[in-house]
């Protein structure tokens, strides 16, 4: 078993997996002399209400993403046999293709993510600062649904984003010769950890969380194998 260990977004539409590192980290605008370091950037959504928009100042990556048609390259430069039979592909959101549900899905996510933040700020003022801070609320909740908007429409622009990232690199690995390739993949977010047993399935060593419920990969409808079968 070969087993690819990398990040993915873990929504629909994505476009590449990727070892970057550093892709969310920037400089403190003027940090304390002892105290230069890079720090996790928070999301512009996220930050508090009336504040400027942070400016990307993250140095230049150090890693690379890759596309399912990249990635197959790689295996096959990195000299992966043409007889290889078994891949765990571990990157958030590799077998999940697009469907209404989850396009709903993810917009709503995004939006309680945004109006759970700022609740207790909100609920706390009062009068005129608190319509104020409602309407700032309103225009972040605008912001991420527009994000995830642009990305459902680049969907639509590009039939094969409809298809999941772990189908595409499956097909890619076949056109590259691996014929009796099979791939597993799965639907949400892979994390380590041990996930204790459920009636009828043994524990396992990570877990798929899916919808915000985490659960045992070999749950049904979590793990996803390459080539499907014929129906």
């Amino acid at each position: 078993m070969l087993y690819i260990c990398i990040h993915g977004t873990g929504n629909l539409a994505m476009e590449a997996v990727s070892g970057e590192r550093n892709r969310e980290r920037e400089l403190y605008d003027d940090p304390p002399a002892d105290q230069q370091q890079l720090v996790k950037r928070v999301p512009n959504h996220l930050r508090p209400l009336g504040a400027d928009p942070l400016a990307n100042m993250a140095p230049a990556s150090d890693s690379k993403d890759y596309t399912a048609a990249q990635l197959a390259a790689v295996i096959e430069k990195e000299g992966l046999s043409k007889a290889h039979q078994q891949i765990e592909l571990f990157a958030c959101g590799a077998g999940m293709n697009d469907n209404a549900e989850q396009r709903a899905f993810e917009q709503q996510r995004v939006a309680d993510q945004v109006r759970e933040k700022f609740r207790h700020d909100v609920a706390a003022a009062a009068g005129l600062r608190q319509d104020a801070m409602l309407r700032l609320v309103g225009e972040r909740l605008d912001e991420v649904a527009a994000i995830v908007r642009a990305r459902h429409d680049r969907m639509d622009e590009a039939a094969a984003l409809k298809r999941s990232f772990g189908e595409r690199f499956f097909d890619a690995l076949r056109g590259r010769g691996y014929v009796g390739v099979t791939v597993n993949a799965y639907r949400g977010d892979v994390k380590a950890g041990l996930v204790a047993d459920v009636p009828g399935l043994a524990a396992a060593p990570f877990a798929v969380v899916s919808r915000d419920t985490t659960n045992n990969p070999n749950a049904p409808g979590m793990r996803v194998t390459y080539p499907l079968p014929l129906v």
